[in-house]
């Protein structure tokens, strides 16, 4: 009843209905079979039954779904592209958010994807998409002794190889290098913040190494303001 009131002229099916103990709520869930973006929530008072929560515009409106859909499709992507990659434990992708004030590592920023400008339903090029707002998060698991910059220069440089023979764009990169032996105990190397135009540098490795010492200051600074 509430679904043919509010969203009349729709072809809206209901998917389930079920309790929801940590928000002590009946939910119901709702899709659209003819939009691939179109589905939320509807939650209800497990007394009452009175609606206390409509999904549509959280999820839809607001280019929420969309942006699941493209991020999923780059993520798959990225996957393929990279399972040749060597040392690589784990790869994340995702796309910058878009933020009024730019974050350590730049995944909120300016520059980020805004959902709300997206269009529901619309195709768009994932690869080109990828070009403006990718983040990457890559893993590497090395021996002891090559836990440094120089492996990181390495990684990233056949990453950006990989990708760009496949005409997958990124933005931004951030790796992890972790021991081999010890990869949950010991020290790990870690650098955020990479761009694609970082690695074609006269001199790449110098540049990373600034990169980190920057990196490396302001971990001790927080952690200074931990230990005061």
């Amino acid at each position: 009843e509430y679904i043919s009131q509010a969203y009349p002229d729709n072809d809206y099916v209901l998917d389930n209905a079920y309790y929801v103990f940590k928000d002590n709520c009946y939910r119901v869930k709702v899709h659209s079979p003819s939009s691939q973006d179109t589905y939320f929530e509807l939650d209800y008072d497990y007394k009452t039954y009175e609606l206390v929560r409509d999904g549509y515009e959280s999820c839809v409106l607001s280019g929420y779904n969309t942006r699941d859909r493209l991020v999923r499709a780059y993520n798959q992507l990225v996957d393929d592209c990279l399972s040749s990659a060597t040392c690589l434990s784990r790869v994340s992708s995702d796309f910058c958010k878009y933020s009024e004030n730019i974050s350590h590592g730049g995944y909120f920023s300016p520059n980020g994807l805004d959902s709300q400008t997206l269009v529901v339903d619309q195709a768009y090029n994932v690869a080109e998409l990828g070009a403006a707002y990718g983040f990457l998060e890559v893993t590497a698991v090395l021996p002891k002794e090559e836990v440094n910059i120089r492996s990181a220069l390495t990684i990233l440089t056949e990453i950006d190889h990989l990708l760009a023979e496949s005409s997958i764009g990124y933005s931004i990169i951030e790796i992890t290098i972790v021991d081999a032996e010890y990869p949950d105990t010991t020290a790990k190397f870690h650098l955020y913040d990479v761009h694609p135009e970082d690695l074609d540098r006269e001199n790449p490795l110098a540049y990373l190494q600034d990169l980190w010492n920057l990196q490396e200051a302001h971990r001790q600074e927080i952690r200074k303001e931990w230990t005061d």
